[in-house]
Parts: structure tokens; C-alpha cells; sequence
């Protein structure tokens, strides 16, 4: 059984016989209504058997009118007439009637978590400092107090400036708002060097406060100092200044990489093996097995909750391991597209270092032929502010 098999059980299906001489016509016409069928089989030129939805069977009736073929019932599947039986079956409908009542009592319970909002901080951490106050899957609501949770955690974590718990049926709803970081800058009334953050040739250096001591068309090497903060005149006290300025220099950005004619990738044959399970809380219950007889394979699992509402949800899961199995394939290609790829992954490299605020004035890549394969080198030339503050320590204090 798979997941549409389950959605076909809960939403109940059909096995119809259809007789007439405009069989071919009927199904054309239904598919044209959106009208969809499973499981066809033709027993005979004037007489097919499928399995259909209620409510595709409902649609039928502009079709057979149309076409002049007749319809009948042979059976009827899923859990609709599942409970047409339990109204004829007391203790069976007594049963239902406990399963019910369990579902009920199982929703005053927490049974899933949800966090929103968060983006540096890690989800696992919040769940898990979640969880150390009692908000995880199985806890009881009514021993949730909300607001001491919301004040317990914005002291457990730093990185939360606010955070609001709600309680949704069994799902519990974590909105959270995570504290802007300030970027690290030496503030105004602390004395401060510029200094380079990477290597270049000086091209324009304006200062604003401090004494520049580089000048235009000098090599700079990073963490060399461009402008001081430190201000000395003949006969003066050394005085101390927060240094500013622009920086404009001339960077390079290099990277190299190999393509070869030949190379060894992983693909998928087509063929695939499925184990099922029916997850009841934390336990796997194993409804569907088979060897996974493959060398080498893909393991994808895949969860669908079998009661799943915006307000309401209980721990059953139907999970579905698929094994796809794996053949290693030689991938061949010319020279020339060897270099076209080479030319173009070492220039997409280059340009996820280069900062957005630098400016591109000269691209090159060289690439060459080497022993079966091609070798690309570029080189990227910019222009950009490469200075940064770095407070200066006086007698050993900052």
C-alpha cells in the first residue's frame, strides 16, 4: 500500500462494469470530463471493468447518456463504507467509538513543534532548549505555562530578542525574532588604525582623520597599515584619532581547477525497492519489507502524516523508504567541451569571493590541454576599498 492507495481507502472507490458499443467513446469522453479510472481491464469489445472514485462515479452520468453504455456496481472499497457497516455492527461501532474517544484525549497532548523565523540560529537548538522547558511532542498542554516558557527562553538564549508560543491543537507554534548583530566596528572615540584587509596596488587613499602612510601606486600587503591613528609633529605630544578613509586599490583574484575527458559519475538504473512503515509516535512498525539486493544505491525516505490539519495532528506517519540502485557510468567528453567547462567553473569560483561592492575591470582565463585533460586559470582584476579599522593598543591597553 502506498500513500494514493491510502487517499483512495479514505476517500472511498468503486469497481464498475461498463457495457455498450461505444466503450472506446466512453472513456474517451471521461477522461475529457476529468473524470479518472483505475485498474482497466476489457473483457471483451463491448464490456471493460475499472476501478473508480464516488465521485468520479457521480460525473458518469452525462458520459453514459452520450455513449448509450450502461454501468453497474461488482464492489465497493474504503472507509466510507467501512462506517455504512459499523452502523450495522454494535460492537464494532462501540470499538470506533473507543478509537475515537483516544484520538480526542490524544489531542490534549503536544504532538508536533514547529519553529518560525529562525535564520542564524539553528532550529536544533531552539527545540532542544524548547524541549528542556517541557515543549516537545507528548507533553500535556495543560502543563505548558506559555508565558514562563516565552521569559525562560529569551534568558536561555541570547540570540532571541522576542518569542511567542502558541498552542494550536497539538501542534505548538514557536514564532521567534532573533537579535540584529551589530558588525564589529571600532567605535568613534576609540583611537583606530586603517589597515588593508588583502593585498593590492594603491590607486586612491583620501583620509578623512589620521596620516595616511601609504600613497597611490604602492603595493600594500593585507594587515598592512594605510593610514595611522597615531598623529606625531615635531615638538608635540603624540596624539591618538579615530583614522577614516577610502581606500581604493587595484586586487587580484585567482583560482585554477582541472577538467578531465574521462571521468567516473554515479547514476540511477531505474530500478527501485520500497520498504513501508507505520510510525506510531516514536515506534516503526514494519508493514511492507524486501532484501535490498543492490551493490550500490540512493536511500530516500519519505513521510506523509495520516491526520495532518492546520490545528490538529496525531504522531501516525506513514514512511516510505525507496532504494534506488546505483551504476557507475564513464562520462566522455571532447576536448573542447572539456575547456568550455574548465573555463567557466574557475570563473564562477573567482566570482563568489569577489565582494558585490568591487568593480571588475579586467577577466581573463587561460586554459590548456595536459595529459587527457583541460586546465583552466583565471584571473580577475578589481577595484575595491580594501581598508578596515583595527583599534590601536596604547601601553598594552585597548
Amino acid at each position: 500500500m502506498v500513500i494514493p492507495d491510502i487517499l483512495r481507502y479514505f476517500r472511498g472507490s468503486l469497481k464498475v462494469k461498463v457495457q455498450g458499443l461505444k466503450i472506446e467513446s466512453f472513456f474517451n469522453m471521461s477522461v475529457a470530463h476529468g473524470i479518472s479510472f483505475w485498474n482497466v481491464e476489457r473483457i471483451s469489445m463491448t464490456e471493460a471493468r475499472f476501478n473508480i472514485s464516488i465521485k468520479g462515479y457521480k460525473l458518469l452520468k452525462k458520459v453514459l447518456k452520450k455513449t448509450g453504455c450502461q454501468v453497474s456496481i461488482i464492489d465497493k472499497y474504503g472507509f466510507p463504507f467501512f462506517m455504512l457497516k459499523l452502523k450495522r455492527r454494535k460492537m464494532l461501532g462501540i470499538g470506533f467509538a473507543i478509537f475515537l474517544t483516544i484520538v480526542i484525549g490524544m489531542s490534549s497532548f503536544v504532538w508536533s513543534v514547529k519553529i518560525i523565523g529562525a535564520r542564524q540560529i539553528s532550529i536544533r537548538e531552539i527545540e532542544k532548549n524548547l524541549s528542556e522547558l517541557g515543549v516537545k511532542p507528548g507533553a500535556f498542554k495543560l502543563n505548558l505555562p506559555v508565558a514562563d516558557i516565552e521569559n525562560n527562553m529569551l534568558i536561555k538564549m541570547e540570540g532571541l530578542s522576542w518569542i511567542k508560543v502558541k498552542l494550536v491543537g497539538t501542534r505548538a507554534e514557536v514564532e521567534v525574532k532573533e537579535r540584529v548583530v551589530m558588525p564589529e566596528i571600532v567605535p568613534d572615540d576609540k583611537p583606530c588604525d586603517v589597515i588593508a584587509k588583502r593585498d593590492g596596488i594603491i590607486i586612491k587613499i583620501v583620509s578623512s582623520k589620521g596620516d595616511p602612510v601609504v600613497k597611490q601606486s604602492d603595493t600594500v600587503r593585507k594587515g598592512q597599515v594605510l593610514v595611522t591613528g597615531v598623529i606625531k609633529r615635531p615638538d608635540l605630544e603624540d596624539r591618538y584619532v579615530h583614522a577614516a578613509a577610502e581606500s581604493l586599490a587595484r586586487t587580484w583574484y585567482e583560482q585554477s581547477c582541472a577538467i578531465p575527458f574521462q571521468s567516473v559519475e554515479k547514476i540511477r538504473t531505474g530500478r527501485k525497492l520500497s520498504k513501508i512503515y507505520i510510525k506510531i509516535g516514536s515506534k516503526k512498525i514494519q508493514i511492507k519489507n524486501c532484501n535490498i539486493s543492490y551493490k550500490s544505491y540512493d536511500k530516500i525516505e519519505k513521510s506523509t502524516k495520516l491526520i495532518d490539519t492546520a490545528s490538529f495532528q496525531l504522531p501516525l506517519d506513514i514512511i516510505i523508504e525507496e532504494y534506488h540502485e546505483t551504476a557507475n557510468k564513464i562520462r566522455t567528453i571532447t576536448a573542447e567541451e572539456a575547456k568550455i567547462e574548465a573555463s567557466n567553473k574557475v570563473e564562477k569560483s573567482i566570482m563568489e569571493n569577489i565582494p558585490s561592492d568591487a568593480k571588475i575591470i579586467n577577466k581573463k582565463v587561460n586554459v590548456s590541454i595536459k595529459e587527457n585533460a583541460a586546465y583552466a586559470v583565471g584571473l580577475i582584476e578589481t577595484i575595491e576599498d580594501i581598508g578596515v579599522q583595527q583599534e590601536i593598543i596604547i601601553n598594552g591597553e585597548v
